[in-house]
């Protein structure tokens, strides 16, 4: 990252006229910048608009003019006792106008609680519906909203250690969610999609992404339309109803880590790589059948039945098979 930093802040000083003397008169020997708040959002204004998507813009500015660091009337100090640091934000590539330590402590708190609000698996639809089977006596055999909890926790720790295992070879790999969870949710109903719903905070609906891609504010998000086809819960109360259905995602075949990326990321047709994927499946079953007929080999070779079961195989993939037979696959495919 420092390298990229460095060659990236060369080729913005020659974009922008600056020499090697102008940078050293921009950035005090702790970091902080020489400049005062009016100068600063000026070039740092400049220096956004030259950033590409996913860059780190805040860390590109820092390394160009330094930390925005003054005192309350926006001049740079030496002595960091006589001032704060400042924080910026952005919207579409418009830097905001200097806040402080204070005020965006205020935004983080707010958006912390309101994220930790809309990210509960069990919100007051699933709650409601749970209820409902309680009272009635419902509840499918073996299944309870305990359990329900403890599938979703367990599935979310493997979708973390995938994470890691991903930025461990250096990925900027991020938790992608399919649909955001944020937000006021949707503004218009529909059939389909009620007025105010939003994304699922389910393992299900939530895949590896990189962090360039993973724009905010509902950016890029498939339509619910597209993710009821590919059996991927739109909502939290289909998460809950996929799991009473045992995982039956109700599309004939379950779509892999690498099938939720192609669609929701690649934005390819779910219909056809379902299509691909029931195929992947078939052929599993068709090598099991061939291996039995063959006479006992299963037992020669010490592999029992599980070894063959198909979602098994899903199970403990990290990012799936096709890519590996002359099927096209998601943004980690290959590795």
């Amino acid at each position: 990252m420092d390298s990229y930093l460095s060659n990236l802040s060369v080729y913005l000083d020659k974009t922008l006229g600056v020499t090697e003397g102008i940078r050293a008169s921009r950035i005090q020997k702790n970091g902080n910048t020489k400049l005062n708040s009016t100068e600063y959002h000026k070039i740092a204004q400049r220096i956004l608009k030259l950033t590409e998507k996913g860059d780190k813009w805040k860390q590109i500015i820092y390394k160009a003019i330094g930390k925005p660091f003054w005192d309350t009337k926006g001049n740079p100090v030496t002595d960091v006792s006589k001032g704060q640091k400042y924080h910026f934000t952005q919207y579409k590539k418009i830097l905001s106008q200097p806040i402080d330590e204070v005020t965006m402590k205020g935004y983080r708190d707010t958006a912390r609680a309101n994220r930790n609000k809309n990210t509960q698996i069990v919100d007051p639809k699933v709650q409601k519906q749970a209820d409902a089977l309680t009272k009635a006596g419902k509840w499918p055999k073996g299944k309870s909203l305990a359990q329900f909890l403890g599938v979703e926790k367990a599935g979310e720790t493997k979708l973390m250690n995938r994470l890691s295992g991903l930025r461990a070879l250096g990925l900027d790999a991020t938790d992608g969610h399919v649909r955001e969870v944020g937000g006021k949710g949707n503004k218009n109903g529909t059939p389909l999609d009620a007025k105010g719903d939003r994304g699922s905070n389910s393992f299900r609906s939530r895949i590896p992404q990189l962090g360039k891609d993973n724009l905010g504010k509902g950016t890029g998000d498939i339509k619910p339309i597209t993710g009821q086809r590919a059996g991927i819960p739109m909502t939290n109360s289909a998460a809950f109803n996929q799991y009473l259905l045992s995982n039956d995602q109700g599309t004939g075949t379950n779509a892999s880590t690498t099938d939720k990326q192609r669609i929701a990321w690649n934005k390819e047709n779910p219909d056809k790589v379902l299509a691909q994927r029931k195929q992947f499946v078939d052929n599993i079953i068709r090598s099991k059948y061939q291996v039995q007929k063959y006479g006992g080999m299963s037992d020669l070779i010490g592999m029992d039945d599980t070894m063959y079961n198909p979602e098994d195989i899903y199970y403990e993939e990290l990012f799936d098979q096709p890519n590996h037979r002359g099927l096209s696959g998601g943004p980690f495919s290959g590795i």
